[in-house]
């Protein structure tokens, strides 16, 4: 989707909206100087930290155009999966949505920076050995042996991990995650019932049989099939 502003005045870069709105985001967010001069003027503001954003908790609903499900189906298709980044930290859309809406109502948060990641993430081999559970052949191997692999197999537009080629091509993998600590986003929202679901095997299961349902994923292999 390309946004192009309605009015001549205002230059807006012809460039994909989601691009668009995080890197001024990003700009605005990594500004502190900014946000505390909105902060002296009276305007609330808060700064919210997204990790990889998952689907519903409960429905399993996922926008599966994103980064992580490009991934999952890409390498499925491919056979094998690497370790993209140091842990893979998912926020499932419901728990990101009730914080954001919870912290933005109190005055507490104006201010302040919360890191919504989750404070239990897993590891993308537990997430190659979930997947090999449902009967797909998948190994789990070496981020450079990953790359050749990824070189040789995917060609087509018909991968989901096509367009991802110039993300992965940089090496990602390679820098250390950061360790964050969302601790204080814990305390915040002590308060409230909200909780953060920890990705285990039962939620990835929620998203595998949504993305079951919903033809996306095709169909089970027949080895599960017949279990």
């Amino acid at each position: 989707m390309i946004f192009r502003s309605p009015y001549p005045d205002i230059s807006i870069p012809e460039q994909p909206l989601t691009e668009f709105v995080l890197q001024r985001a990003e700009e605005l967010a990594d500004k502190p100087a900014l946000v505390e001069g909105l902060s002296d003027r009276g305007i609330p503001v808060a700064i919210y930290r997204p990790p990889f954003i998952s689907g519903h908790s409960q429905t399993g609903a996922w926008y599966k155009d994103d980064v992580i499900c490009r991934t999952i189906k890409g390498c499925i298709q491919m056979g094998s999966m690497t370790d993209i980044t140091d842990t893979l930290d998912l926020a499932p859309v419901d728990y990101l949505s009730q914080s954001i809406v919870y912290l933005s109502k109190r005055k507490k948060s104006f201010g302040k920076a919360f890191h919504l990641n989750n404070p239990q993430s897993i590891s993308w081999k537990e997430l190659t050995d979930f997947i090999c559970s449902l009967g797909y052949q998948i190994e789990h191997i070496a981020f450079k042996d990953w790359q050749i692999k990824l070189n040789k197999a995917v060609r087509t537009r018909e991968n989901p991990l096509y367009h991802l080629l110039p993300f992965y091509h940089k090496q990602y993998q390679q820098s250390t995650d950061p360790k964050i600590s969302c601790l204080a986003t814990q305390n915040a929202l002590a308060g409230s019932s909200i909780m953060c679901p920890t990705i285990n095997y039962q939620l990835l299961n929620t998203y595998f049989s949504y993305f079951l349902r919903s033809g996306w994923l095709g169909v089970l292999p027949p080895s599960n099939k017949s279990s």
